[in-house]
């Protein structure tokens, strides 16, 4: 059991030195390849959609919070964008299965940042019928950091 456990933990080792070392994805300053901090930050940005979807479809949901999740997830997309901007102009590194990731990735974000506007907007108004449509852009918004992260993750194997 112990050696086939270190087994893994050696292979887990190589693969990830093998995936840092693709010349083809894109690194940020601090060496970590652009996609895989670009599906770090879609996933925190999805849980945190998620986590706002659920309070908001109790029927006796606290509503305080609701800014405060609003205004982490606006982090999360900021930075979301910031990467795939870094990423897209590294461009010319990457192979074309890579460029068609990272063009559907971009366009999904570009859809997500206008779901998120919206949904910023909705969080300030009160009433049943905002909670609901606050409630269905928080939704929007986890499935496409789910999509942003698919393909972040494509584009990083």
């Amino acid at each position: 059991m112990k050696n086939n456990m270190n087994l893994m933990a050696l292979c887990l080792g190589v693969a990830v030195t093998a995936f840092a070392a693709d010349a083809t994805v894109p690194s940020s300053t601090n060496n970590q390849p652009l996609s895989v901090q670009i599906a770090g930050e879609a996933r925190t940005a999805g849980k945190l959609a998620a986590d706002l979807t659920e309070a908001l479809s109790r029927k006796n949901a606290d509503l305080t919070n609701v800014g405060e999740s609003v205004a982490t997830i606006e982090k999360s997309l900021t930075s979301i964008e910031g990467l795939i901007g870094q990423m897209d102009a590294s461009r010319a590194t990457m192979t074309a299965a890579q460029i068609v990731q990272l063009d559907r990735m971009k366009q999904v974000n570009d859809i997500m940042q206008v779901v998120f506007k919206n949904k910023k907007e909705l969080a300030s108004t009160t009433g049943e019928e905002a909670r609901q449509q606050l409630r269905a852009h928080a939704l929007m918004v986890k499935q496409r950091a789910e999509l942003i992260e698919k393909s972040a993750k494509r584009i990083g194997s």
